[in-house]
């Protein structure tokens, strides 16, 4: 039986383009592991909203790069993963997204 988590990432990967969704996968992976334990206020595992929010950039035909960041959007702001690491493993590109997004959330 499939998970409400497992169907939106099969949704998510049926969006990606199929040279991109490796890149997304490992993405969705690590985005898992930071966010590893935590839950939103309706219980549901913290990684669904990120992936609800990489639906909508897949969505509206946007690249790689942008659902890249919208899966990593929070992890500056609620792990401890810094700056310097999403630039090693996801590109500067993607750092720089997750950082704006990050600087806005904070207005």
């Amino acid at each position: 039986m499939q998970t409400v988590l497992s169907k939106k990432i099969e949704k998510l990967l049926s969006m990606v383009e199929e040279g991109d969704r490796e890149d997304v996968l490992r993405a969705i992976e690590f985005l898992e592991e930071r966010h590893a334990g935590q839950r939103r206020a309706s219980g549901e595992p913290y990684a669904v909203h990120p992936i609800e929010t990489a639906i909508i950039v897949a969505s509206m035909g946007l690249k790689k790069e942008a659902i890249i960041s919208a899966l990593l959007h929070d992890v500056l702001e609620d792990t401890n993963t810094t700056y310097e690491e999403l630039k090693e493993r996801f590109g500067e590109t993607v750092a720089n997204i997750v950082e704006g997004v990050t600087k806005i959330s904070k207005y």
